[in-house]
């Protein structure tokens, strides 16, 4: 009587009918369909076969062994009780399927360390949300702080604004550039225009050194001598402290 294989799994070519005298050619058919199954389950296909197939592979393997075996030496065979041939298809498997049993206690133990690993990360993650959200603290403090200095810049232009309200005697409003001076106590810098001419100078009020020291100075105390006014003067107006004596300024 023919050995029919187990049904074959979904994309998995099925063994031919061994016959009822198989030879060493058969045994490589079944060998190789059980190589199949089994390949197919080590790629991890969507569709890989079950453990299940993969164990009645394995026994119509041995089942053609014992085939083979028993028409080579049938006398081997004869002795033994009935049942024999199934309990040596069975018992060789029974090994194996502790060590499958024990693959699989493995693979849940190395699951669980991954799961911790897991749970490490969680913890991670929440330790940087807490940092996160203390850095927008911080963010949201320093947005005040911009909000604060703004309000001051904001308050300095005002009292800027006062000192561009400085009139002559004649009503007219001083330059832009020349309250910028008086308001620093410095030299105008550079790019800003200095009066470096008689009639310039001679436009200030009465045209003293006295009153256009206090309008330039105004929070330093008048020098007593002469020269150090002229000196003063002179740096605000991009004068040397000569060039002041040589236009004949009433002090």
């Amino acid at each position: 009587m023919p050995l029919h294989p187990p049904q074959a799994p979904a994309g998995i070519v099925p063994c031919p009918i061994i016959p009822n005298n198989p030879d060493r050619t058969h045994l490589h058919e079944a060998e190789e369909y059980h190589d199949r199954i089994q390949n197919a389950i080590l790629e991890n296909r969507a569709d890989k076969p079950t453990e299940e197939d993969l164990y009645n592979a394995k026994i119509f393997v041995r089942a053609v062994e014992l085939l083979l075996v028993q028409n080579t030496y049938p006398q081997a065979l004869r002795v033994r009780p009935e049942g024999a041939l199934l309990q040596g298809i069975h018992a060789p498997f029974e090994d194996e399927q502790e060590e499958m049993n024990e693959s699989i206690e493995q693979l849940e133990e190395e699951q669980g360390g991954h799961e911790q690993q897991l749970q490490r990360v969680q913890v991670n993650i929440v330790a940087l949300q807490r940092d996160s959200t203390a850095m927008r603290g911080q963010i949201h403090r320093l947005e005040d702080d911009i909000r604060t200095t703004k309000v001051e810049i904001g308050s300095l232009k005002v009292d800027n604004a006062k000192l561009l309200n400085i009139q002559r005697r004649d009503g007219t409003t001083w330059p832009f550039e020349e309250v910028l001076v008086a308001a620093n106590f410095t030299p105008p810098p550079a790019h800003l225009p200095r009066l470096t001419t008689t009639r310039a100078i001679m436009d200030l009020p009465g045209g003293h050194l006295t009153e256009y020291f206090q309008l330039y100075f105004p929070n330093k105390p008048r020098p007593r001598s002469l020269k150090t006014r002229r000196q003063h003067i002179g740096v605000a107006l991009g004068l040397s402290a000569e060039q002041i004596t040589r236009l004949g300024l009433p002090d």
